[in-house]
């Protein structure tokens, strides 16, 4: 198994929920707010799975028609037993933050 990274700009958001959705996804994947600040709005949002090599080379086969898609992802892999820091690490990398609630 593989743990999977997958950052998508807004604007690219709903083609990509719809990539997963043919590949047997939900329809809403992405959970996790980002910007450039760490404040909303967002730009961005990730996702985070455990996915099997096939799933991999699935959306692989999928992006390969989709080169606009292609060029606006920020996709990473890793094994299984290194994802601990993956997300953060991957985040950090394209000079991204989380969106955390407020909390009064």
């Amino acid at each position: 198994m593989e743990s999977l990274v997958i950052l998508v700009p807004e604007p690219h958001l709903a083609e990509t929920n719809a990539m997963l959705h043919d590949l047997g996804w939900p329809e809403d994947n992405f959970t996790v707010a980002l910007s450039v600040t760490g404040a909303a709005p967002k730009t961005h949002c990730g996702l985070r799975a455990l996915v099997d090599a096939a799933f991999c080379t699935a959306i692989d086969h999928k992006l390969a028609r989709k080169p606009d898609l292609t060029a606006a992802l920020i996709i990473n892999t890793c094994s299984d037993k290194n994802r601990h820091q993956q997300f953060p690490s991957v985040v950090a990398a394209a000079g991204l933050q989380l969106i955390l609630p407020q909390v009064d």
